[in-house]
């Protein structure tokens, strides 16, 4: 058996879309220092669902990494300059054990560009636009926490006005909201 259920924390991923584009920058006969660049990745109409059973065991079994920590244990050096999104939806859904509910925040109409994406030292940067619920998303930031084994992390959103009732569904199941004008 190669994969085994787990009765306690598990992250999914489901990936559907129309078009991914690579435009490889350098690739040749790779080597201990060589770097695989690409100049850009597309994506139009893709359709990511992350979901997190957040059932817990009586002690953590496994630390599961972030995205941050994702890349960086990347073994072969690589570097992307652009990954350009139209019309991409990213839903994180979350199983609360608490409220034995799923809660999901839907980011839709994503477009914009992630810049200099790597897995060594690098500066990087980004636009982006898109809506969260029927909002505008004016500004966006995303910070991931190392100290909980859980893998938590917090997000800061920006956006036009917003019908309150559409956060109800999500602050229920588990979620914390800080709402400020």
């Amino acid at each position: 058996m190669f994969f085994k259920n787990s009765r306690y924390q598990d992250n999914y991923f489901e990936l559907k879309g129309d078009c991914a584009l690579l435009s490889v920058e350098q690739f040749g006969k790779l080597s201990s220092d060589s770097i695989l660049s690409f100049k850009q990745i597309g994506f139009d109409d893709l359709h990511l669902i992350i979901s997190r059973d957040k059932s817990l065991p009586p002690k953590p079994l496994q630390h599961k990494l972030m995205p941050t920590q994702l890349i960086s244990s990347v073994k072969l050096p690589f570097s992307i300059d652009t990954i350009s999104l139209k019309n991409n939806t990213v839903v994180y859904k979350e199983f609360e054990v608490k409220t034995k509910a799923w809660s999901e925040i839907p980011f839709s109409a994503l477009n914009g560009n992630i810049v200099n994406v790597s897995n060594h030292i690098n500066r990087r940067d980004s636009n982006l636009e898109g809506k969260l619920f029927t909002a505008d998303i004016k500004r966006f930031s995303y910070r991931e926490s190392y100290v909980d084994t859980l893998a938590g992390f917090s997000a800061d959103v920006n956006f036009s006005a917003i019908d309150l009732r559409d956060f109800s569904n999500m602050s229920r199941t588990g979620y914390n909201l800080w709402i400020c004008r």
